[in-house]
């Protein structure tokens, strides 16, 4: 195995990657809120994030990936005591660093991700005689992870609270909208398991090319609400440009998924659509102010 593999691995099967998108996303709440970013709340999203997805992954490990292991599993499962010490060592870094804003807070955050890491995978919800995982309810899968990243990303930006009504449910509702039209593509990419477990997502529901069609129709939503944004004088030219951006190229990547689509147009390309907005929004509002 090459070098560039290895750390290939560890940056995207470890969850860095998605982890970094949550930080970036973080990040780009603040800059169009024109404010900058608490760098504690960052590192503490990026590392509870990574101890958030690597529990899902590892508890999962025994029951999902004796199906079809791809490579991606068959890494998880080799590395499997050294992905729950890094689980436990993000987990609790990242609660130390959260520690000093829950007088801010509260116990909302914190409750946040222990529901997401928790009550995802773990079977909590009895119905007709057995257990389910918040995932095994039909269609809420891409609800519950959009409302929770929209949450964390948004809220948690210094003076969210105090900001004007209309701008704040413009960066609500549109983060919300990107984040759903990304979600649901990983419902195409388990679809084969999820069929195998008999739990029913929008994907299974709508198929393939509806869901697809239905996520570039979300982030033509997004799109136009960054025009209207900057007509009301939320944002600049350049963070609307910004957005304009980012939901042209991430529609263009979602184009080209389907069921057969590999593991690493998911895991890195998808997932790091969440940087590439961070990106743009940063240089466009450097250079197009």
């Amino acid at each position: 195995m090459s070098w560039l593999q290895r750390i290939y691995n560890v940056v995207v099967y470890a969850n860095l990657w998605v982890a970094a998108g949550a930080a970036a996303l973080y990040w780009a709440s603040a800059l169009l809120m024109h404010r900058l970013p608490d760098y504690q709340i960052l590192a503490a999203l990026f590392l509870a994030t990574v101890s958030v997805y690597t529990f899902q992954r590892v508890f999962r490990a025994p029951q999902i990936y004796t199906h079809q292991p791809s490579e991606r599993h068959l890494w998880v499962l080799g590395n499997r005591w050294p992905l729950w010490a890094l689980c436990l060592a993000c987990g609790i870094v990242s609660a130390v660093l959260f520690f000093p804003y829950l007088s801010i807070w509260g116990w909302i955050v914190p409750l946040s991700l222990v529901g997401l890491a928790v009550l995802y995978v773990t079977p909590v919800i009895p119905r007709q005689g057995k257990w389910l995982r918040l995932r095994d309810v039909p269609g809420l899968k891409v609800w519950l992870i959009a409302l929770v990243w929209t949450f964390l990303t948004v809220c948690t930006v210094d003076n969210f609270l105090n900001a004007e009504p209309l701008k704040a449910s413009f960066l609500l509702v549109s983060r919300f909208l990107f984040l759903f039209a990304i979600t649901m593509p990983f419902d195409i990419r388990d679809m084969e398991h999820d069929r195998s477990n008999g739990v029913v997502t929008m994907a299974s529901m709508l198929g393939t090319a509806r869901t697809l069609v239905l996520s570039r129709s979300l982030l033509a939503v997004f799109a136009l609400m960054a025009v209207a944004a900057y007509w009301l004088a939320f944002i600049g030219p350049g963070h609307a440009g910004a957005l304009i951006f980012s939901a042209a190229s991430t529609g263009w990547l979602i184009a080209k998924i389907d069921e057969d689509a590999p593991e690493w147009v998911y895991a890195f390309w998808l997932e790091g659509t969440m940087i590439d907005q961070w990106f743009w929004l940063y240089v466009f509002g450097i250079y197009w102010p």
